[in-house]
């Protein structure tokens, strides 16, 4: 049980991570992403405020909700130990 929730840490932690890493890269490039319907509705929401563009902030909180999927996920699956004796008794 405590190595899942390791695991799905890890995994929630590495999406997270990665979409404040291309948020960043975003930033950096001063790229528009007027058009981009759903950073803009999540941007619209307030809930983060690091950059000063609504929808790079979507792209945080799009980050975040992906980041609580992967941990979810992380947490139940099975072991790796588990997978491979259930594939042998079979």
């Amino acid at each position: 049980m405590n190595k899942r929730i390791i695991s799905g840490l890890k995994d929630g932690f590495f999406v997270f991570i990665g979409a404040i890493f291309i948020a960043l890269i975003l930033n950096f490039m001063d790229f528009n992403f007027g058009n981009n319907r759903i950073w803009t509705y999540l941007g619209n929401l307030e809930l983060i405020n690091i950059f000063d563009d609504k929808e790079l902030n979507g792209l945080v909180i799009l980050g975040f909700i992906l980041s609580i999927i992967a941990f979810a996920l992380g947490c139940s699956s099975l072991d790796k130990d588990k997978k491979a004796k259930g594939i042998e008794r079979e």
